[in-house]
């Protein structure tokens, strides 16, 4: 039978181990590929955030943050015709008072900088970015001043790259990306 004294270390290293370790969890999603990407959106377009603001809404069944951020100057990428000037779209997750919602996976968009956009509208007619972060490209200038598209800022680990959009979009500029978005538009 153990001592007391022997109880006392194999608890206290076990509760030593349990705080020393760190617990390690992801998640990961099949990656859209760009004529995925492409085909389930209404749009492809250069936008810049405006205005956003989060609120309380239910989504499906539950009561969520959602954020809605007005985007306008809007170039299409895709050559469909744009009927407005500016839209909202919504976004799951955002900060109302002091409660904040994080989504992981989700697009989120900086207000004043450029993005390249997919968009398309849910059921009831909600604009949102196509396939949440992985349709979402923000817009910066590389070392030598030259506008590149750049993966969303939260796009999660992805399975099955070959043909994704997020491994094909960037470092393009928005022309290249352009003739990319033609060709499968192209595409039986």
């Amino acid at each position: 039978m153990p001592s007391r004294r022997d109880l006392l270390l194999g608890i206290s290293a076990g509760a030593a181990h349990w705080a020393l370790s760190s617990t390690a969890s992801a998640s990961s999603a099949y990656a859209l590929s760009l004529k995925d990407l492409v085909t389930r959106s209404q749009h492809a377009l250069v936008a810049t955030p405006t205005h956003s603001e989060a609120r309380w809404e239910f989504v499906g069944d539950a009561r969520r943050i959602v954020t809605y951020t007005q985007l306008s100057s809007l170039q299409s990428v895709d050559g469909r015709a744009l009927t407005k000037q500016e839209l909202a779209v919504r976004t799951l997750g955002g900060t109302v008072g002091n409660i904040q919602q994080i989504v992981h996976g989700e697009a989120r968009m900086t207000l004043s900088k450029p993005n390249l956009v997919f968009i398309d509208q849910d059921d009831a007619g909600i604009w949102r970015v196509t396939g949440m972060a992985q349709g979402h490209y923000p817009i910066k200038p590389d070392l030598k001043g030259v506008s590149r598209l750049n993966p969303s800022p939260d796009v999660p680990a992805l399975l099955r790259l070959q043909d994704a959009a997020i491994a094909l979009l960037p470092g393009l500029t928005v022309s290249e990306a352009e003739t990319l978005v033609a060709r499968q538009l192209a595409k039986p």
